[in-house]
């Protein structure tokens, strides 16, 4: 069962990735991490490209790593998109950092196309997300992907992303992870941002409106002072 509440971060989270991370001149299928720690868990954003000058993308298969496994994947909503989860099981039940027994690990996430309006044209791309974790205690993680068109072509994006020179052809998308494991996820990091956004804008706001209203209230009490003047200088005509 989803938690709402993590399904919003990771809405949220997605929206501020499909900011930061767009590009159309994308020349590979890449990754990028959002609070994405050793040992943590943390949104893995594919940014998916279309080659083609004729087919749409029809199919993005990302498989994940079996030598550490990955237990929880939860995947972003995406519009006309429906992502199939395949799940293996494990040699014997593991534990994780929060006591949680896991007896089987996502190795594959499978997102299709619901019509074909939905498939990414040609000069167009994608984005896909998934929270996922735990993840392993290393650096940089190759995520090897499978890239489908419409025209039945298949691209495997799964050279050894760290060899050459030269570069490969088709590199696996490399997902860059953060130093130390951290019990943090993506709750805490949307609590931290909230917490260090600057406080300045707010206390200019309440300046100005503080100046403004003594201002008004200083042209109120003169107004009145002179309409009272005005009254005293009038002379009530004799009887």
């Amino acid at each position: 069962m989803r938690n709402p509440a993590r399904a919003a971060s990771l809405a949220a989270v997605v929206a501020l990735a499909a900011i930061l991370f767009a590009s159309p001149a994308l020349a590979h299928v890449k990754v990028s991490g959002t609070n994405a720690r050793q040992g943590g868990y943390g949104v893995l954003t594919f940014s998916v490209p279309n080659e083609s000058d004729s087919a749409a993308v029809v199919g993005l298969r990302v498989f994940l790593p079996q030598d550490t496994p990955i237990y929880v994947v939860d995947t972003a909503p995406n519009p006309g998109w429906t992502a199939i989860l395949t799940e293996k099981p494990l040699p014997s039940p593991q534990t994780d950092n929060n006591g949680t027994v896991h007896n089987s690990f996502v190795s594959e996430v499978h997102w299709i196309p619901d019509n074909p309006q939905a498939a990414i044209g040609p000069k167009q791309f994608g984005q896909f997300s998934m929270y996922a974790g735990p993840l392993p205690n290393r650096n940089a993680l190759p995520l090897p992907a499978e890239q489908t068109y419409s025209d039945g072509r298949i691209v495997n994006w799964n050279d050894d992303p760290f060899a050459g020179p030269p570069q490969p052809g088709h590199p696996a998308p490399v997902l860059k992870l953060g130093s130390g494991a951290s019990d943090l996820d993506i709750f805490t990091t949307t609590e931290t941002v909230q917490n260090n956004t600057p406080l300045w804008p707010a206390i200019v706001a309440l300046v100005v409106a503080a100046v403004s209203l003594l201002i008004a209230g200083a042209a109120f009490i003169l107004m009145r002072r002179k309409d009272k003047k005005k009254d005293e200088n009038i002379v009530a005509p004799q009887g």
